[in-house]
């Protein structure tokens, strides 16, 4: 069975054509930004508003249950999930840098 690709040159030598072949349109100087900044995630913005709301929720109740430590506790447990969120969020995104051969380190 003969490959479709290959071709004969004259002296008979069987060489392999590749076809389809793509143009390098990469830009060589745009780097990636790795994530969004932290203004404009909805994790921070949800983080924000939970801590606004049980700061209301707190000054328009007489439950004594939810007192000062506890809103302070739940508002520390809302800021850390927001910097584990945030963190993981950074850590999924790839980190992709095109270097170019003038770049140090390339190899």
């Amino acid at each position: 069975m003969s490959d479709p690709t290959a071709t004969s040159t004259r002296t008979g030598a069987r060489t392999t054509e590749v076809r389809g072949r793509t143009a390098d349109t990469f830009d060589r100087d745009r780097r990636q930004v790795e994530t969004k900044p932290f203004f404009e995630t909805s994790e921070f913005w949800v983080t924000v508003l939970g801590i606004a709301a049980l700061i209301v929720v707190y000054n328009a109740t007489d439950d004594p249950s939810l007192d000062l430590f506890r809103l302070c506790l739940l508002c520390t447990l809302g800021g850390m999930a927001y910097v584990v969120s945030r963190g993981l969020a950074k850590a999924g995104a790839a980190r992709r840098r095109m270097m170019d051969r003038s770049s140090p380190g390339y190899d």
